[in-house]
């Protein structure tokens, strides 16, 4: 509820919400480095929110995802997990702004998850910063 009340302050003059960041992946498909466009993001608590683009299924957890059993549990529907996606989404619907979002697949929620999260977050930190460059230049190609 936290985030949702600070968003709200600062998007209310703004037109289109993007949120990029580091997810897990509850699957054992994509590699770390993958970055997926969400179509729908969920929490567990309320009905899922569904984005204009995008293919991957988003679930936000208050807790970190590092256990088998509960990463088995949560892939029979979803294919990512973060902390914040579902609060940005639904604060953006909440104010009828459209709403974009990717994630980097940081771990895959699972032990030794926080390791993989720290080796790799210069790399995770360059690619992301390279779909905003690319975003940005789709959105206003003439910048």
């Amino acid at each position: 509820m936290g985030i949702q009340i600070n968003l709200t302050s600062y998007i209310i003059e703004i037109d289109e919400v993007w949120n990029l960041g580091l997810a897990g992946s509850l699957r054992d498909g994509p590699a770390i480095g993958t970055l997926l466009q969400i179509k729908t993001v969920g929490d567990s608590k309320q009905n899922p929110l569904h984005l204009d683009e995008g293919d991957s299924k988003l679930i936000t957890s208050p807790i970190p995802i590092h256990d088998h059993t509960l990463r088995d549990h949560l892939a029979k529907e979803w294919d990512l997990v973060d902390m914040e996606g579902y609060g940005i989404a639904k604060s953006a619907h909440h104010l009828g702004k459209k709403c974009r979002m990717w994630k980097i697949i940081s771990d895959f929620a699972s032990p030794g998850g926080r390791e993989l999260i720290r080796r790799n977050m210069a790399r995770s930190s360059e690619l992301l910063a390279e779909k905003i460059h690319e975003a940005i230049h789709e959105s206003c190609p003439h910048s």
